[in-house]
């Protein structure tokens, strides 16, 4: 919901559950989120192919995972 409340959970009984959300944006077919409270410092550059660009290929991600440290 717009108040970041929980509003459904099964199997569980709703205690002032919040969720914290991230801004996003959407530029040129991507959507971009952002970490942190702060906005971005910049714009992005853009990332549309130069005029008479053909895309033979696209590419599809699905699901990431962030790296800590803890890698060695």
């Amino acid at each position: 919901s717009t108040d970041r409340k929980c509003q459904k959970m099964p199997s569980a009984r709703l205690l002032d559950i919040r969720i914290r959300s991230l801004p996003c944006f959407e530029q040129d077919g991507f959507v971009w989120i952002r970490p942190g409270d702060a906005p971005p410092a910049a714009t992005l550059p853009s990332l549309k192919p130069p005029p008479r660009f053909v895309i033979h290929a696209e590419l599809m991600v699905y699901h990431t995972v962030g790296l800590s440290a803890h890698c060695q």
